[in-house]
Formats: C-alpha cells, structure tokens, sequence
C-alpha cells in the first residue's frame, strides 16, 4: 500500500483496485471489515454484526448510535488548500 506525505486520520481501510477504472492506479478505499463481509453469506454477516435479519429493535439502534455514531460514508476526496496547491505545482500547464 501506498504511503502519504500526510497521514490520514480516518479509520483503516485497504485498498482494492477498481475494476472498471481505466488506469491500475486508481483505486477504491473500502473499510477491511467490508471486504471481509462481502466475502460471507447472509446468516455468517448477520453473525458478524450482531443483527437480526430483522433488524434492530429501537433501543439497540439507539445504543448503537451512541456507541458508532451515525451511519454516514465518509467523504470520497477531502483536500486542504495546501495540498491542493502542492498538486497544481507538479502539474506543468498551471501557470
């Protein structure tokens, strides 16, 4: 895996090369606990999350969120002014 100048302050992820991308260097970031489930049947995920096929009862999912916080995904691409002026300086076309 590729290392960054500046390190991420997100949980780990893994990266896993994008099918349908038209250059091997671009990749999708996929949490490990996503690649693992999608490798796992229905009962063996319900297994692995705690949850019923059913899902929650009200009071679960309250305590849930209040223990992982909310279900949201994460930003695809979040770049500082800094970094954003160290690319455009690599690129020779930007006057």
């Amino acid at each position: 895996m590729k290392r960054t100048m500046f390190p991420s302050r997100r949980p780990p992820i893994a990266d896993v090369a994008r099918v349908a991308a038209g250059t091997p260097r671009e990749a999708l970031r996929v949490a490990p606990l996503m690649v693992e489930l999608a490798s796992l049947d229905a009962p063996a995920v319900f297994a692995k999350l705690e949850t019923p096929p059913t899902g929650l009862v009200a009071a679960e999912a309250e305590r849930r969120l209040g223990q992982y916080g909310p279900n949201e995904a994460a930003p695809s691409h979040v770049e500082g002014w800094f970094w954003r002026l160290v690319l455009a300086a690599k690129n020779p076309l930007v006057l």
